[in-house]
């Protein structure tokens, strides 16, 4: 070692290190520890790392503070809707209590509406009872009053033939012929025992034998002829009919002309053209010879 790199003093250590610094590193590296080595490095690193967190540090005392003031805002809402919500729930306490009310009183008028049901049902089923019973009553008085209406019917046809047998001549005379006389049952009888009437209905012939009134009469000429009468209180189709099938069973079992003459108070409207064609004679009953004395 050269004399200018004696070292006898630490002053003479410090030179030699100052001017070989590979050297001081050297020595360095011999008496410290790499844990002290790096320190100086990993102290920088904390200063920085320190600093960084200082930064963070600030961001999240601003994020704070933010944070605070939103919380005070959601507090405050919060607070409003609370009592809003109080508010509700006494809304809603009171008109539950109303709830209650009604539906006791619902209750209340529901038991009274079965009771009125029940009431109801029975009442009509004594009304059901009660038509029921009118109906039946109906229905007998219709029955007689139809059997009055029919005993009447048959009085009052059998006053009017009465009536027009009596005027019987005046029939005749209102035709132009002159009443010989009125044929009996008994009379009837002989003329279909002495005519051919094989084709001839067995009913038609009963019903011509129970003719209303049937004459004999003459004619201006002297002639004999006949007349067929059927009389109604109210002449109808079924009389036309008679009158005509009557005056052609006489024609036919004797020979004769004969006269179909129909009898009553009133003619059906029916019958009215028979009348006005002239095939039958309408004979008007006067009402004066109708009354019962």
């Amino acid at each position: 070692m050269t004399a200018t790199n004696t070292i006898d003093t630490i002053e003479d250590l410090i030179g030699v290190l100052d001017r070989h610094p590979q050297w001081l590193e050297a020595v360095r590296s011999r008496i410290l520890t790499r844990e002290l080595l790096e320190l100086p490095a990993r102290f920088a690193a904390l200063v920085e790392q320190h600093r960084d967190q200082g930064e963070r540090h600030n961001e999240l005392v601003e994020t704070v503070k933010e944070l605070t003031e939103r919380v005070k805002e959601l507090t405050e809402k919060v607070r409003v809707l609370t009592e809003r919500l109080n508010a509700l729930t006494e809304k809603v306490r009171v008109l539950t209590e109303r709830v209650r009310v009604l539906t006791e009183r619902v209750n209340e008028l529901t038991g009274k509406v079965i009771v009125l049901t029940d009431q109801l049902e029975e009442l009509r089923e004594e009304v059901r009872r009660f038509i029921a019973a009118t109906d039946r009553r109906f229905e007998l008085l219709e029955a007689k009053t139809d059997r009055m209406l029919d005993d009447l019917g048959v009085l009052k046809g059998a006053h009017a033939r009465n009536a027009a047998v009596e005027e019987a001549s005046t029939i005749a005379r209102e035709l132009g012929l002159r009443r010989k006389k009125t044929l009996t049952r008994d009379d009837l009888w002989d003329l279909t025992d002495h005519a051919d009437t094989t084709a001839i209905d067995s009913a038609d012939l009963r019903s011509f034998r129970r003719a209303d009134l049937i004459m004999e009469a003459t004619d201006e000429a002297g002639n004999t002829c006949y007349v067929a009468v059927e009389i109604s209180y109210t002449a109808n189709g079924r009389d036309t009919t008679r009158a005509l099938r009557n005056a052609d069973f006489l024609t036919r079992f004797t020979g004769r002309s004969a006269y179909a003459v129909v009898s009553g108070m009133r003619p059906d409207d029916r019958i009215r053209d028979s009348i006005d064609s002239g095939s039958v004679f309408w004979y008007q009953l006067d009402p004066e010879i109708m009354q019962v004395e």
